[in-house]
């Protein structure tokens, strides 16, 4: 099997998980490794042995004989290094959101369209199968005519979250708080289901916890879809202990409900939906995600969330900021 050789940019915890899908998946040879940690880089570097580490991206990006280049780096990060990779000829594979404003990523997607060069973006749920399955029921009119949707990702965070990654608190370097870091995956879930964007929103953004941040660390938000459905959406990182992600999609049919902590279920009322797949069976969704760029480079295969399909969340994400009361 042809590999796809890869470069990664950032060795930090969300690098850790992802270069082990890689290892374990056939197709991927990560030939570069780049940090300005050199802990973790030499740390991350003794799993792939014959990688060359960088501490420079520019450095490694015009030596590399990648094909494609993974990015865990801050969100303020992302952007330039988009622009070199695709200048270098890369395809890119990025952990999510795919930049902070909105002009930048169009600028990126337009670039990478003009070379014919992949984007993929790693909004996992999608490749979570128990959302998948409630995905596609919606999509294909199980559950009727959708009226309404109630969704809360409760997660919690301690004071080591700014401490370890001083960036996360500084709006220009992360775009926002809760919304943007958390609560986006499920936001670009109900985008996807519904197959459009928003057209209306309303709501708070809160420092319940962390007061000495520049960023939400709660988020309530009332919003009217461009098909008009009503959502109601709360997403936090101030939970005193960690809940279970909870989208519920009421139809005029049945009703849905898809809940993920340790791991991942869904149900429904009023109706039984087929028990839609996507892909091979995989030891995480995030591995699906990966077995899709993959192919996506060496094919035509399309992953489940381009470049463009994250434009959809970060201008949902951007409205949201806009047009709700707070931080």
């Amino acid at each position: 099997m042809k590999k796809v050789r890869l470069a990664v940019i950032g060795c930090g915890d969300i690098a850790k998980s992802m270069l082990m899908i890689f290892k374990i998946t056939r197709g991927f040879e990560v030939v570069d490794l780049c940090d300005i940690n050199t802990d973790r880089l030499k740390k991350q570097g003794r799993m792939f042995k014959k990688a060359v580490q960088y501490t420079d991206y520019v450095q490694m990006l015009e030596k590399t004989e990648a094909d494609a280049v993974y990015l865990a780096v801050p969100h303020y990060l992302h952007f330039p290094m988009m622009q070199k990779a695709l200048s270098c000829g890369m395809h890119i594979f990025c952990e999510k959101p795919i930049t902070i404003k909105n002009e930048n990523a169009y600028k990126i997607v337009e670039a990478a369209d003009m070379t014919g060069l992949k984007i993929a973006v790693n909004y996992q749920y999608r490749y979570d199968g128990k959302c998948y399955r409630l995905v596609k029921a919606v999509q294909n009119n199980d559950l009727g005519k959708i009226n309404f949707i109630r969704c809360i990702v409760p997660w919690s965070r301690g004071e080591e979250y700014f401490k370890n990654a001083p960036w996360h608190a500084v709006k220009e370097k992360s775009g926002g708080g809760t919304l943007i870091t958390q609560g986006s995956h499920m936001l670009d879930i109900i985008l996807w289901m519904n197959g459009c964007g928003i057209k209306r929103a309303e709501g708070v953004c809160r420092q319940l916890k962390f007061k000495n941040v520049e960023v939400e660390d709660f988020c309530f938000a009332e919003l009217e879809l461009e098909n008009g459905v009503s959502v109601q959406f709360l997403s936090t990182m101030a939970a005193p202990v960690e809940g279970a992600v909870r989208l519920e999609v009421f139809g005029e049919k049945g009703y849905g409900e898809y809940t993920k902590k340790f791991v991942s279920g869904v149900r429904f009322k009023g109706v039984r939906p087929p028990k839609y797949r996507y892909g091979k069976p995989a030891v995480h969704a995030v591995q699906k995600g990966a077995r899709d760029f993959r192919d996506a480079v060496l094919s035509s295969k399309r992953h489940l969330c381009t470049g463009r399909d994250a434009i959809n969340v970060l201008e949902a994400v951007n409205l949201v900021y806009e047009k709700t009361k707070g931080v």
